[in-house]
């Protein structure tokens, strides 16, 4: 079942339980006792929203990478639009068509950091996102625990392709296994291969994975794309 249905379902359900106990109480002319229990009732199934319907109430906050500092703008050229292209190409590979709307004016702007001692573009690009709660280049620590991946994943499942899939759990592996464990990170493509979609990976000098969700079948759209905006591109083999 995906998010969107779970949603859904788990409202339908809680109307009932609502009505249903809000009737019959005053119909029987039940006792305080019921109207506790009714009341504890309600109380869990709001408390155990994530569980019934796959989606908590709230996001929960994950590990990102720092807020780029405030500094003054330095004097850097456009980005290329070959990398533009790149970056376009991979918006349109991996995220929905509403995400593309904002984001292509955004990458128009880019600058090119190449000279930049600082930062790089991916490091504007990607602090951007996080910003915006936007789930495409997903940035995870190496040493990261595995509830982290599981979250973010699920994130980017259910924001850009309404679907939910079953992770292995963390009990699965050995004690202290983080994401850059053996055989971690292709337990959690397995599944996703399941549904048609995997895990590519951007090269980069950064200390950490950055991971883009995207279709099987446009594996190698994706990977010229990440060529063109300067990446290596990288899979699960």
């Amino acid at each position: 079942m995906n998010t969107l249905m779970g949603n859904r379902l788990y409202f339908l359900i809680g109307l009932a339980l609502v009505i249903g106990g809000y009737a019959a109480g005053h119909y029987f002319g039940l006792n305080a006792k019921y109207w506790f229990g009714y009341a504890g009732v309600l109380a869990f199934y709001a408390w155990c929203k994530n569980e019934f319907s796959g989606s908590p109430w709230r996001k929960r906050k994950v590990s990102s990478p720092p807020p780029l500092p405030e500094r003054p703008e330095p004097d850097l050229p456009p980005l290329t639009e070959a990398a533009k292209e790149g970056y376009r190409e991979l918006v349109r590979r991996c995220l929905p068509l509403r995400e593309q709307h904002w984001l292509f004016p955004y990458i128009d702007a880019l600058k090119d950091h190449t000279n930049d001692p600082e930062y790089s573009t991916l490091n504007v690009l990607m602090n951007h996102l996080n910003d915006q709660e936007c789930e495409w280049l997903l940035g995870i620590d190496r040493d990261a625990p595995l509830e982290d991946l599981e979250w973010r994943l699920n994130l980017a499942l259910r924001d850009n392709y309404q679907l939910s899939v079953a992770f292995p759990q963390a009990s699965d592996f050995p004690p202290g296994s983080t994401v850059s464990s053996d055989g971690v990170l292709d337990a959690f493509d397995k599944p996703l291969r399941e549904h048609g979609l995997q895990m590519g990976f951007m090269r980069t000098e950064l200390e950490e994975y950055v991971i883009m969700l995207h279709r099987v079948a446009d594996r190698d759209k994706v990977d010229k794309a990440v060529q063109q905006t300067g990446h290596g591109y990288y899979e699960l083999t």
